[in-house]
C-alpha cells in the first residue's frame, strides 16, 4: 500500500472515529443524560426549570424530566407565594420534591391572642442506680432509667424529645424520646451555656438561645449546630407543624424565596419569614410597616398550626391568615 493510500485510509478512520464519538456525545446528551423528578404539591401549579423545562402540574404524578446536574426550579401557582426550589437531576433516577404553598398572607385584627402551649415538663427522680426519668405530672410512668445516674441536671422537654444536660459535665447530656423510651449520649459544647429551648413538634429539631444577646441556634436530629442569621425576640420565634420556625424581624430582606437577611435594621418594617432547618433557608411571607401595624409585634405563636400567625402590636390582637 502507497503512502497516499495509506494517508487517506488514516484520514478515514479518524473521521470515523469523530463521527461515532460526535454520534454517541449526541445521543447521550439528548437520550440518555437524564434524571427525572416528581413535583408534588396543592394542584393545580406551574413549573418553570432554569434554562430547561416548564410544565403545568395537573395532577399526580407531574414529572419533569432535565439533563443530570443540579438545577433551580420556580413553583408558582396563583393566588400563592411563588417557591423557589434547588435540587438535583440523578442520572436515570425518579426523586421526589415536595412543594408546599402559602397565600398572599392576609392580615386581620382578632378579639384575643391564643396563649403559647406550655412545654411538658420532664424530672429526674432520686439520685442513684437506675434513676428513673418521668413526666412531672404522671411520675408513676417512668418513660426511662439511667444506670449511671445524673445528680444535677438542666431538662428542657417538647411533646416528642427531651434534652437533659448534666450541669456537672457541661456540654454532655442525653436526648431522650419521651415516646418510646429510648436516648441517646451526646457531647456538644454549644449546649453547655444554653438558657432557653423549644422543641418542634416532631422533635427533629429544636430551637435554643444561650444568653440574651447572643444569636440562636438550631440543632438537629442528627447533632449538628446550625446559627441562625435572625435578629429578633425569643418570643417572637415560634415552631409549626411541618417543622418550620416561624419568624418576624425588622431586618431589612432581600427577595422571597430563599430569602436573604441584610445586617441592617429598619425601624417601622415587621418582615414575617419562615425558616426551613431541612434546608437551611429563609422564606419571606409579608413585611408590614406601621401602616399596617402601629407599635412592634410580640408574643407570636402558632400553636403548631401552618395556616396561622398570631401576635400582639400594643394592646392589639392580630392574625396573619396563610392558607
Amino acid at each position: 500500500m502507497d503512502i497516499e493510500k495509506r494517508r487517506s485510509l488514516f484520514l478515514i478512520i479518524i473521521l470515523g472515529t469523530l463521527v461515532a464519538f460526535s454520534l454517541a456525545l449526541f445521543v447521550w446528551q439528548k437520550f440518555l443524560n437524564f434524571g427525572k423528578v416528581n413535583f408534588i404539591g396543592e394542584y393545580p401549579f406551574t413549573v418553570e426549570v432554569y434554562e430547561g423545562n416548564e410544565a403545568q402540574c395537573l395532577k399526580d404524578p407531574c414529572i419533569i424530566k432535565g439533563k443530570r446536574g443540579n438545577a433551580i426550579a420556580v413553583i408558582k401557582k396563583e393566588g400563592h407565594l411563588d417557591v423557589i426550589k434547588n435540587f438535583s437531576f440523578r442520572l436515570w433516577k425518579t426523586d421526589e420534591q415536595a412543594i408546599t404553598f402559602y397565600r398572599e398572607p392576609y392580615l386581620t385584627r382578632t378579639t384575643s391572642t391564643p396563649e403559647q402551649e406550655e412545654s411538658p415538663s420532664f424530672e429526674l427522680g432520686a439520685y442513684g442506680a437506675n434513676q428513673p426519668f418521668f413526666n412531672s405530672e404522671s411520675p408513676e410512668n417512668i418513660i426511662t432509667t439511667f444506670p449511671s445516674p445524673i445528680e444535677k441536671s438542666l431538662i428542657f422537654g417538647g411533646k416528642t424529645k427531651a434534652l437533659i444536660l448534666d450541669v456537672s459535665s457541661p456540654g454532655e447530656g442525653y436526648v431522650v424520646n419521651v415516646l418510646s423510651g429510648t436516648k441517646e449520649k451526646f457531647y456538644l459544647p454549644e449546649l453547655a451555656q444554653i438558657s432557653e429551648a423549644k422543641w418542634s413538634p416532631s422533635g427533629n429539631f429544636m430551637l435554643f438561645k444561650t444568653s440574651q444577646e447572643s444569636p440562636f441556634f438550631v440543632m438537629t436530629s442528627d447533632y449538628k449546630i446550625i446559627e441562625l442569621s435572625v435578629k429578633t425576640n425569643w418570643d417572637l420565634l415560634d415552631w409549626n407543624n411541618l417543622d418550620q420556625l416561624v419568624l418576624v424581624t425588622n431586618q431589612i430582606v432581600s427577595g422571597t424565596s430563599k430569602a436573604e437577611l441584610q445586617a441592617t435594621i429598619q425601624e417601622n418594617s415587621y418582615s414575617f419569614m419562615i425558616f426551613e432547618p431541612e434546608i437551611q433557608e429563609y422564606q419571606l411571607l409579608k413585611t408590614y410597616d406601621n401602616q399596617d401595624i402601629k407599635t412592634a409585634p410580640s408574643g407570636l405563636v402558632t400553636n403548631g398550626n401552618s395556616s396561622e400567625i398570631h401576635f400582639r402590636s400594643g394592646e392589639e390582637n392580630f392574625k396573619i391568615i396563610l392558607k
